[in-house]
């Protein structure tokens, strides 16, 4: 779980495969299904007003970055199957550079989002 800059909360279902926003002004939840079925968000994090970003774990790892005012999703697979990313930063020096660390992987990593 993690907030944006406007104090909503987003939260990964983990165990839902969803990702969910908590709006701080009307205390509105809104559930948002990604494409890829089985996806378990684990980890959130709100980039400056126009994207949040999240880890997935499931059988093939990804990570993901939403778009709340579209409502698209763009995945991203790592390239080592079992890196399970279980925390993700942003750089900030570079908002479009995700860090990530895994729980069993015993490796960290980047990714960044070339435009």
């Amino acid at each position: 779980m993690n907030s944006d800059w406007d104090g909503n909360l987003w939260v990964g279902l983990w165990e839902a495969g969803k990702l969910m926003k908590v709006d701080a002004k009307t205390k509105e939840m809104t559930v948002y299904t990604p494409k890829t079925a089985s996806l378990g968000m684990y980890s959130v994090v709100a980039t400056r007003r126009t994207t949040s970003s999240g880890s997935a774990h499931s059988r093939s790892t990804r990570i993901f970055r939403f778009d709340p005012a579209t409502g698209e999703f763009t995945e991203f697979p790592l390239s080592f199957a079992q890196q399970d990313p279980r925390r993700i930063d942003l750089d900030p020096t570079n908002p479009n550079r995700i860090f990530f660390s895994g729980n069993t992987a015993d490796r960290i990593g980047f990714i960044e989002l070339l435009p």
